[in-house]
């Protein structure tokens, strides 16, 4: 499904990705960790064609430069959302994202019990709430939302970039969960940056280590298992 063969990237004269290669079949879920500086944002950033590598060749469905067919959430729950759009404005855009504009009118009323049914899956009561702004939820509320709107296009990768970082320790595992359940009940591919070794652990499938600009360890899903938090910062460090 998603393919990279031979990623360089350079920033600031300084060598940030290095001959980095990952081939993740479609539907698997791959968590990435690594110090801060070791390129896991800007590994984030090629994917989903923020800007192109200096070398290298990435494909999604083996079409290469396939970037429409990725989504991404942000580790700031207002990056992802609108403050001062309202929870329906916000999902309207992002229903809409990457397709092609027309001037043939939506049906408002279908259109507002789709987001409802989805809103619903989270359990925070934001389906009666769409004509709030975004601004008015909590942060963990907000990534929740972000999350829903991540998947509400046909995109067949999914990008998870320290999506809990910004939040308090409740907000954070309520959020993880969801997307947990999210990444799952969409089938969609993807990829978890994270620095909580708790969440390396306990979710996704293989564990994969950044370190000097190429993955220089993995864990099978079963062989993460038998690993203890300590154990893995241990190997990290």
């Amino acid at each position: 499904m998603l393919s990279l063969k031979n990623i360089g990237v350079f920033l600031g004269g300084q060598r940030v990705l290095d001959g980095l290669n990952l081939e993740v079949p479609e539907r698997d879920f791959v968590v990435i960790i690594g110090a801060n500086g070791t390129g896991k944002s800007t590994l984030f950033n090629v994917i989903s064609g923020v800007f192109p590598p200096a070398h290298g060749r990435i494909s999604i469905g083996g079409i290469a430069n396939n970037f429409r067919q990725v989504t991404r959430v942000f580790q700031d729950p207002r990056v992802g959302t609108v403050g001062n759009f309202t929870i329906f404005e916000n999902m309207a855009l992002a229903l809409t994202r990457n397709k092609k504009r027309h001037l043939i009118p939506y049906d408002n009323r279908k259109r507002r019990e789709f987001f409802r049914e989805r809103l619903a899956t989270l359990g925070m009561n934001l389906e009666n709430r769409m004509d709030d702004l975004a601004s008015s939820l909590s942060g963990g509320q907000r990534q929740a939302l972000s999350l829903v709107m991540s998947v509400l296009g046909d995109y067949k990768v999914l990008l998870l970039d320290e999506i809990t970082a910004a939040l308090d320790p409740k907000s954070s595992e309520m959020v993880m969960a969801l997307a947990n359940k999210i990444v799952s009940a969409e089938g969609k591919t993807c990829l978890m940056a994270t620095h909580n070794m708790h969440h390396a652990l306990n979710f996704g499938g293989s564990l994969l280590i950044l370190r000097n600009g190429k993955f220089d360890q993995s864990f099978t899903g079963d062989e993460k298992q038998k690993l203890s938090p300590a154990d893995l910062i241990e190997t990290f460090i």
